[in-house]
């Protein structure tokens, strides 16, 4: 990248938030506010109260870390009666190794009530052992997955909602980007890319070049059908 912008060629990076060798990164999302959103989802499901746990890929994950400890701070200050009663537990993004806690976790605590996973892999497996526990109708399933992933537990209820952003959109906002740094215009916070999600970008405090939009999507059973991936 640092050779392609040395002979002139434009940079735009997705996925990217601290690379320094572009010209403009797009982010689908900030972190913080997509973990803040998160609980915002789960503690409406939740009827504003109860007890929850997150699931993350890795401790190591900035992303996911990131996603929980947001969602995590938004309960505190806007949720008192949720309670998280542990550290995220780490599933190594293994579907078997979610159900496998989760389902420790519902034998342990039968009044849990919400759980939240970063992972793609992470509610898939939550839901599962949802699903066998019969608890679809006194838990609150919700994270970041792909319909091909998690949509099967999306009917019953054994996961509530997956969120996710679409990746063609951010491939138009990145050609969108390009065109305007070809065209020599100002690119910066505010914004509006046309597209839904990117209509006023925000700068990410502590990255070189990066915005963000706010292109998350939430799929339940109702709008499953319109995301066939």
């Amino acid at each position: 990248l640092k050779q392609a912008r040395a002979a002139g060629i434009k940079v735009v990076t997705h996925e990217a938030s601290n690379q320094v060798n572009t010209d403009v990164d797009i982010e689908a999302f900030d972190n913080l506010a997509f973990g803040s959103y998160l609980m915002d989802q789960l503690a409406t499901c939740m009827g504003g109260s109860g007890k929850y746990v997150a699931f993350v890929g890795h401790t190591t994950a900035r992303s996911h870390m990131r996603w929980a400890a947001a969602a995590h701070d938004q309960a505190k200050e806007k949720y008192p009666k949720i309670e998280r009663i542990a550290p995220p537990v780490e599933t190594a993004e293994n579907q078997e190794t979610a159900y496998q806690a989760a389902k420790q976790l519902l034998a342990k605590h039968p009044d849990l009530k919400g759980f939240e996973g970063s992972s793609v892999v992470d509610v898939a497996g939550i839901g599962r052992a949802v699903r066998e526990a019969g608890a679809q109708a006194r838990t609150c399933v919700m994270g970041t997955s792909l319909p091909s992933v998690a949509g099967e537990f999306l009917d019953d209820g054994a996961v509530d909602r997956i969120l996710l952003w679409d990746p063609a959109i951010a491939g138009q906002a990145q050609d969108k980007l390009a065109l305007m740094l070809i065209q020599g215009k100002k690119i910066g916070p505010g914004i509006d890319l046309g597209l839904r999600g990117y209509r006023n970008l925000k700068s990410i405090p502590g990255t070189p070049h990066a915005l963000a939009g706010a292109g998350w999507i939430a799929i339940d059973a109702a709008n499953l059908k319109q995301y066939p991936f």
